[in-house]
């Protein structure tokens, strides 16, 4: 399919979202080694902990909304733009492993009153 008509795709060598993919690469990193120090070494979670964990949360979650709007390249060397065809690829691979990992479950440590 031609790409250039395509609508609401983001191409995967648009220089934004290979500048996104670079930041998400990077809160994954932050999060994979503070996450364990955390979780070893303090027993509750400061304000500004739990505001900062839900800013990556919500950046997590905008990946994953991005990612059901990003062009595939398939094995053969062309992309893959039908919407339809995306999802079914992202929800059979990383989409489960992705919003389970997204969900803001340091909310569950805040006091109700």
């Amino acid at each position: 399919m031609n790409y250039e008509n395509a609508k609401c795709i983001i191409l995967p060598t648009n220089k934004w979202k290979l500048r996104w993919n670079v930041l998400v690469s990077i809160l994954l990193v932050w999060t994979a080694l503070l996450v364990p120090i955390k979780v070893s070494f303090f027993d509750e979670s400061s304000v500004l902990s739990v505001v900062t964990d839900c800013m990556i949360d919500a950046c997590f979650i905008t990946d994953i909304v991005l990612t059901f709007f990003t062009a595939l390249e398939r094995r053969d060397g062309m992309v893959e733009v039908r919407h339809r065809y995306i999802a079914k690829t992202y929800i059979r691979a990383w989409f489960w492993i992705d919003i389970f990992s997204s969900l803001p479950f340091q909310l569950l440590e805040l006091p109700l009153f």
